[in-house]
């Protein structure tokens, strides 16, 4: 190996100390925790919705198209939905979950 004009030759060392610390998950945002099955379906699923946060919580299910064919609002924590859905189309839909800070969105495939 060789060396050039580059090479650093010195180096530094830094003492950090922290006088109070603070755990991490202290700043960490509740996680809302969502299961769709089964997926694919025939129709017929279930939504389980966890959210540590007691706050407004709606499910929206959208047709490829974007067209809103279901839509639910919740003010709990724990959800257990049955939603129909042998009366639509086969095809991919969407699973919305929107609260007030956080839309986080799903693939559902609806097979008969």
């Amino acid at each position: 190996t060789g060396t050039n004009q580059y090479v650093c030759s010195n180096s530094v060392s830094i003492l950090v100390v922290v006088n109070n610390p603070i755990s991490v998950s202290a700043y960490n945002e509740p996680v809302v925790d969502i299961k769709i099955y089964p997926n694919p379906t025939s129709g017929q699923i279930t939504v389980e919705i966890n959210n540590p946060v007691q706050s407004d919580l709606s499910i929206e299910i959208r047709n490829i198209t974007g067209q809103k064919i279901y839509s639910k609002v919740f003010i709990t924590q724990c959800i257990i939905e049955q939603i129909d859905l042998s009366n639509f189309s086969d095809g991919i839909y969407t699973v919305t979950l929107i609260t007030n800070d956080l839309t986080k969105t799903d693939k559902l495939i609806l097979s008969k």
